[in-house]
């Protein structure tokens, strides 16, 4: 998420004992605030959840929820350096390309939150 007035895109995977992705949970949020990621964080978490996150802010808001926020600083880190989000990563990558292929006539920069968000 972008600390801007549109709309945002939320994520949030769970993951097995294994390590597997069992479900993918995404939601457009009014925006990057404390607000909105609390509201959100209260609907669609389980208290006692623990959340990583790439250090954003407003994540905190989800201690709200009774969740446990733990955040990851990544800065110029390399995907392959953040076990923690490789399946976000993942499941966001096949999105992407899967709606790029669909949509090629799609203004992809302009649309893209929208049409993820589609999923959700």
């Amino acid at each position: 998420m972008s600390a801007s007035t549109t709309r945002q895109l939320a994520q949030a995977d769970s993951l097995d004992e294994r390590g597997q992705p069992i479900h993918l949970k995404l939601s457009l949020v009014s925006g990057s605030t404390l607000n909105a990621i609390s509201r959100w964080a209260q609907v669609n978490l389980a208290p006692q959840t623990i959340v990583f996150s790439d250090g954003l802010g407003c994540v905190a808001a989800v201690a709200d929820a009774g969740c446990l926020h733990m955040p990851r600083v990544v800065g110029a880190l390399k995907p392959r350096d953040l076990p923690e989000f490789k399946w976000i990563h993942t499941v966001l990558g096949n999105l992407k390309t899967s709606l790029a292929g669909a949509f090629h006539s799609l203004n992809y920069r302009k649309y893209a939150t929208a049409c993820l968000a589609a999923f959700a």
